[in-house]
């Protein structure tokens, strides 16, 4: 249990133990959450990543397009009608 004792440094920080992160399978960029259950307990709980669901996992997605530029309604029309004729013999 020795092994497991841990210094906090200047910044507040701690490092996990090797021989726990293992055991819990503990990954870089995991995020962890922090419970105080008494002045001298605490626990520390992995968080579950959650993915987006419905229009939420279409954020992502919606960035690699230039949100930013708005046209109107007629512009757009007129584009689409211009590609109708030049498809036209």
């Amino acid at each position: 249990m020795a092994s497991n004792i841990v210094r906090i440094t200047e910044r507040g920080q701690i490092s996990i133990p090797a021989s726990i992160r293992k055991q819990a399978k503990l990954q870089s960029g995991q995020t962890l959450q922090w419970e105080l259950l008494t002045n001298r307990e605490f626990r520390l709980v992995m968080v579950q990543d959650v993915n987006p669901v419905g229009a939420f996992a279409m954020l992502g997605y919606a960035k690699q397009f230039n949100l930013a530029e708005t046209r109107s309604v007629d512009e757009i029309m007129k584009e689409l009608r211009a590609g109708d004729r030049d498809g036209e013999d």
